[in-house]
């Protein structure tokens, strides 16, 4: 195996991971996604309470409102064929549908 070097190394490709892993390559950073089986598998459905808007302390509603307007942009930032694995339904849940492994690893999809 070649060695490869980047800026950051996040492990685990949940939301949380893989956001950040988009976020900071968005900000020109070289990033390497280490999970270790399907990204999003295990604790993103939890994850995206983060969204939620309900039951809400009043001081996280503002980032709460910022993480919902990004939801609502995903096609948009990432790309129609990247969300393939989950739609975002209007009822501002997430619904997720079986998608195969891809044939690439992580890090491959995300640098």
């Amino acid at each position: 195996m070649t060695p490869q070097k980047s800026d950051v190394l996040i492990i685990g490709g949940g939301f949380m991971g893989s956001s950040s892993a988009f976020f900071l390559r968005q900000h020109g950073r070289s990033v390497t996604l280490l999970e270790r089986d399907q990204i999003g598998q295990y604790a993103s459905g939890v994850n995206f309470g983060n969204v939620r808007r309900q039951g809400r302390f009043l001081g996280q509603l503002e980032l709460s409102n910022r993480s919902w307007a990004l939801w609502k942009r995903l096609p948009e930032l990432i790309g129609e064929a990247a969300i393939c694995a989950c739609v975002i339904a209007k009822t501002k849940s997430l619904n997720w549908r079986p998608m195969p492994p891809h044939p690439k690893p992580a890090s491959w999809i995300c640098r």
